[in-house]
């Protein structure tokens, strides 16, 4: 790599640092705040451009013998360059669909625009300091008042006053300095001046930037109440329908018992698993009503996970042999985990039924492989699959798959929710 690539690389990279430190302390860090910034910042440049191109007009024009002299006419053609520049910048900015911006593209733009321009303001005292000395007061003084009022024109710019005040300031101070000691009072204040006006541009970007933030949040969760709503409705839509099936379905069979006088065996197994669906259907909201209000606690353990495998295995052993599915346990016997034996057990009872109601033909497999300090359990079936779009859709409460009446087993969509949360509740991971 040349020398010239290696210098650009570095530089590239330190601005890129020095840009992502300024948005860090002015608090706008989230993308859709940092756009809101920008919009409203690249609205406001025009009223900027247009008054430092009004300002460097009058300073040369007011200032005898500016007109004349050959550093100011290129602190003016400089500053005008950069200003004409500055508008087309904002044109094509605010021309370009919100959705096809860049907008770590186009902050990095501004805070270079704002050091150039810092820095010419900063240059002005050293380009009419030739002229004569007499001006050097109205030069400094000015052009101070001008950057410090620079901080509050670039409110929505997070840290743009440091990119544009630190280097202009630092500049109007040398050149106190370089004047007479009854010029150095001037540049002490100025840089205490600096020093204020930095810590109030930070807290004003930071205010907007929570003020917007925390609209985003409030929309958020005007979008997750309403997305509760919905499925509360759903729930309340479906629950009816799931629990009045086997509430019926109980009701007639027990008709036919008592009109026959005695319990045909058929009947007794139809009445049993609708027993058992309303079981399960009572207890899936039972759970969650229980992990709603807090009131289920973790208690781990050491715990022997081929026991639980073994139990869990047993429950549908007899389900497998009815659908012809190879079903199979893999777990070593001495395998010792730390977990809360209960609530890891509904964990597995609910993923291997969530399998069973899933496949019809093939194999249902549970497994459990040491990674590292880790235990790794799996269940995997030749089922239906999931679509990669439905990854976090399934953990969702209420949510099934292929929600048709006619296709949808026993639930109400319930059971990978609490498997989450039973998760969560012990720090496991899904």
């Amino acid at each position: 790599m040349h020398a010239d690539s290696i210098v650009r690389s570095h530089t590239k990279d330190l601005i890129s640092r020095v840009i992502a430190k300024l948005q860090s302390l002015s608090h706008a860090t989230e993308p859709r705040v940092l756009a809101v910034m920008l919009n409203k910042q690249y609205q406001e440049f025009y009223l900027n451009i247009v008054g430092t191109a009004v300002i460097s007009a009058f300073f040369l024009l007011s200032v005898e013998g500016a007109t004349n002299n050959g550093f100011v006419w290129l602190w003016c053609v400089a500053q005008w360059s950069l200003e004409i520049f500055h508008f087309f910048q904002c044109r094509a900015f605010l021309r370009t669909p919100r959705d096809e911006r860049d907008y770590s593209l186009w902050y990095r733009n501004a805070i270079v625009v704002m050091f150039l321009s810092g820095l010419l303001w900063g240059l002005a005292p050293f380009a009419f300091f030739t002229i004569t000395d007499e001006l050097n007061a109205v030069v400094i003084t000015g052009t101070a008042a001008l950057i410090l009022a620079g901080g509050l024109a670039l409110v929505h710019l997070p840290g743009g006053y440091i990119a544009f005040g630190i280097v202009a300031m630092s500049l109007l101070a040398v050149a106190a300095f370089s004047l007479s000691s009854d010029w150095h009072l001037i540049a002490y204040m100025g840089i205490t001046g600096l020093v204020i006006m930095v810590k109030f541009s930070l807290n004003t970007n930071r205010s907007v930037a929570e003020s917007i933030s925390l609209r985003f949040k409030n929309a958020d969760l005007v979008d997750e109440l309403e997305l509760a709503n919905e499925a509360k409705s759903k729930f309340l839509a479906t629950a009816s329908h799931d629990l009045r099936q086997p509430l019926q379905a109980l009701s007639l069979l027990t008709t036919a018992v008592t009109d026959q006088g005695h319990a045909d065996t058929a009947i007794l197994s139809s009445m049993q698993r609708s027993v058992e669906n309303l079981n399960t259907l009572f207890n899936s909201i039972l759970d969650i009503s229980k992990l709603d209000a807090g009131v289920i606690k973790a208690s781990p353990q050491v715990t022997r996970l081929s026991v639980l495998l073994d139990y869990v295995y047993e429950q549908f052993e007899e389900l497998a042999n009815q659908k012809g599915l190879d079903y199979q346990v893999a777990c070593e016997p001495e395998t010792w985990v730390e977990t809360d034996p209960v609530l890891t057990q509904r964990i597995l009872l609910n993923l291997v039924d969530n399998a069973f109601n899933n496949t019809d033909s093939g194999s249902i497999h549970i497994t459990a492989a040491r990674a590292s300090s880790n235990i790794i359990v799996t269940v995997a079936d030749t089922g239906h699959g999931i679509a990669q779009r439905d990854f976090e859709k399934i953990f969702a409460e209420f949510y099934q798959l292929d929600n048709q009446r006619s296709q949808r087993k026993k639930g109400m969509g319930l059971g990978l929710s609490i498997v989450k949360r039973l998760s969560e509740l012990q720090d496991h991971q899904i």
